[in-house]
């Protein structure tokens, strides 16, 4: 997640959430880079 997290642009940019193929969320990324752990919060 550090290497894909690296560019987005904290605050502004979201990362999709996908299961299945499906589409199920794309939050806000709000600190860069995510790393080992992180956490989604909210709901989208």
């Amino acid at each position: 997640m550090i290497a894909a997290t690296k560019p987005i642009a904290g605050g502004i940019d979201r990362i999709a959430i996908m299961v299945d193929g499906k589409f199920l969320s794309a939050p806000v990324v709000q600190s860069v880079p995510l790393g080992k752990n992180f956490v989604i919060s909210g709901s989208g």
